[in-house]
């Protein structure tokens, strides 16, 4: 587990509701508009911004693709492991150079 996949399964990091909570951010909702609050579950499971990344990793991974699976799909096998590691490593790099960018505020 590492830095980027702890945030999916804790839901703190670099979402909105979780800066809100610690006064880091104004709003809990989502950057991009889609949902009143931006947490874990939104970015990687719904929001718009992230719908090509998100369809080319159901592809790729051996299960189906939902909040209740995640425990369940990193640990079948190595290569769910690895895409979801990759995947969630990706979105959360550029949501990071948003938020430091002040692009998130």
């Amino acid at each position: 587990v590492n830095y980027y996949l702890t945030q999916l399964l804790s839901g703190h990091g670099y979402f909105g509701e979780y800066l809100h909570q610690r006064g880091l951010r104004q709003q809990p909702s989502c950057v991009y508009g889609d949902a009143d609050i931006d947490d874990a579950e939104h970015t990687f499971f719904s929001c718009t911004q992230w719908q090509a990344e998100r369809e080319l990793l159901k592809s790729q991974i051996d299960g189906i693709w939902r909040p209740q699976n995640v425990a369940k799909l990193l640990v079948r096998n190595e290569q769910n492991w690895t895409l979801i590691m990759r995947h969630v490593e990706k979105i959360l790099r550029r949501k990071k150079r948003r938020l430091d960018a002040g692009e998130m505020m």
